[in-house]
């Protein structure tokens, strides 16, 4: 090669395609008329064996024997120092090694024509007297549209024996899972043992793997002589009964159980499909299949998310919310609770006891030499005292009101609790004067609604006192309760969300 250009004699070096363990397949130009070739050159330490020339010479001389459309064109041959190499036609495709990696159900639908043309390309060698003795998917070089092309005849023996290679004292030669049972046992080859190598690649491109396998090289050769390989329809049924019989006829251990010749082979392949749906096709279905599966699964998987149908009903009902306009609070429906609701109108009562005013809670009569709680935020507590409502030491809680009184109203707190928002002062009222129906505290004890420490107002001895336009309460309790029932008990004020709080001289306590 020159220092100028990666040159060998007159051809430019452009392009390595491959590399074995004793040449290089290059893609080259031929200087001056720029016509493309592949060229197999050999590697330097190669070119200085013997053994190794000897096989290339005994390549070149095969090739230019053969010439055939389905096999590789020889151009030209030279072992001038410091250069070994074979000059041939460059086809552009990928071997079938190649595509079984990168496109098995494309190469499955090429594959009967395939299998034709290598079936040409044989029965033209052995009409010459060679035998391949290396079929293979390296060795066979296909396009897309099913042309193919033999290559290397590097192993290429004379039948029966020939003189090249023949000594039993030699290593078998060639791969060994393409391998027949014969050259295992070292007999001379015949047409036949190239047809057991295409039935092991036929079987390798039907079902994406060779019949044939081993944990050893010794193992892997054993199985080619015994075992029996399974049919190609046991591993894809897609393949037809007529291709079944094709392949393992190929793969019979003896070569006269085989077909004869590649002429026999080709003819028996026109005749009949290897695969019952086109390969192609097939694959396009499974796959659009395996998408609809996999859209159901993610459907039903997102149905199943109760977050995700949650957030989907909030935001339908917040569209349906947007498009009506505004909630009319009055009007909409509300679940119905046990809370009692204060009446529009006072209903008249026959009996006692009266229920407390609207807005009071219900208190308990307080116990002599107790005071009255404080509202929320003024003062304390007494000490040891309880709150209104609050049991005494080792008491159980009792409810609120008094026993078996139904629970305060709504509004009503409970004592010790901050008074509802929304709420002015708390219930207001003269000082020291009870309301209706309620017992009169006994002397000593802050009056109702009296801060401790706040001076009581003067009241005559004996005399309650009530506030303007409202009537002493009677000395019977339930004569005095039947009178105010007997009243007519002022309307409560409407609940009214939108109507404003009545103007206050000062804030309200806050506890």
């Amino acid at each position: 090669m020159s220092e100028e250009a990666h040159l060998v004699d007159e051809y430019e070096l452009l392009n390595c395609i491959a590399t074995g363990a004793t040449t290089q397949i290059w893609e080259v130009m031929e200087q001056g008329t720029s016509r493309r070739f592949a060229m197999k050159l050999m590697l330097p330490e190669a070119y200085a064996s013997f053994s190794e020339r000897s096989v290339l010479k005994h390549e070149a001389k095969v090739g230019q024997a053969v010439e055939h459309p389905n096999i590789i064109q020889f151009q030209h041959f030279s072992l001038k120092k410091p250069y070994g190499y074979i000059l041939m036609e460059y086809f552009r495709a990928l071997n079938i090694k190649a595509q079984l990696r990168s496109d098995l159900a494309g190469l499955q639908s090429r594959l009967k024509r395939i299998v034709e043309g290598v079936c040409q390309g044989l029965a033209v060698m052995h009409d010459k007297g060679w035998i391949h003795m290396d079929i293979k998917p390296e060795n066979l070089l296909a396009n897309k549209s099913g042309e193919v092309k033999i290559i290397d005849f590097s192993l290429a023996k004379r039948p029966g024996g020939g003189l090249f290679g023949a000594s039993k004292k030699k290593p078998i030669r060639g791969t060994r899972t393409y391998l027949a049972p014969e050259t295992i046992r070292r007999k001379p080859p015949v047409p036949a043992t190239d047809l057991y190598s295409l039935g092991i690649s036929m079987y390798e491109v039907m079902t994406g793997s060779a019949p044939f396998s081993g944990a050893s090289p010794d193992l892997l050769l054993e199985n080619h002589l015994i075992r029996q390989p399974a049919a190609p329809s046991k591993i894809n049924e897609n393949i037809t009964p007529e291709g079944d019989a094709i392949v393992l006829k190929l793969l019979n251990k003896r070569p006269e159980d085989r077909f004869v010749t590649a002429h026999e082979l080709y003819t028996e392949l026109r005749k009949i499909n290897l695969f019952k749906q086109e390969p192609l096709e097939l694959k396009a279905a499974r796959e659009r299949e395996l998408r609809e599966q996999e859209a159901e699964r993610l459907n039903s998987m997102e149905s199943k998310l109760d977050s995700r149908a949650d957030v989907l009903r909030v935001q339908k009902g917040l569209a349906k919310i947007t498009q009506s306009g505004p909630i009319d609070l009055k009007k909409s429906s509300l679940p119905e609770t046990d809370t009692p609701k204060a009446a529009s109108k006072p209903q008249p009562v026959k009996a006692p006891p009266a229920s407390p005013p609207p807005g009071q809670s219900g208190q308990f009569p307080m116990p002599p030499g107790q005071p009255m709680p404080m509202p929320p935020g003024v003062g304390q507590p007494y000490p040891a005292q309880p709150y209104l409502g609050q049991p005494y030491p080792n008491q159980p809680y009792p409810n609120p009101g008094y026993p078996g009184q139904i629970p305060p109203p709504p509004g009503a707190g409970y004592p010790n609790q901050p008074y509802p928002p929304g709420q002015g002062y708390p219930p207001q009222g003269l000082p020291g004067q009870p309301y209706p129906g309620m017992p009169v505290p006994p002397s000593g004890q802050p009056a109702i609604g009296q801060s401790p420490g706040q001076q009581p107002v003067q009241q005559n001895s004996g005399q309650v006192s009530v506030p303007a336009g409202q009537e002493p309460p009677p000395s019977q309790p339930n004569q005095a309760q039947a009178n105010v029932l007997r009243r007519p008990t002022p309307p409560p004020v409407p609940e009214d969300p939108g109507e404003d709080l009545p103007e206050m001289d000062e804030l309200p306590p806050v506890s």
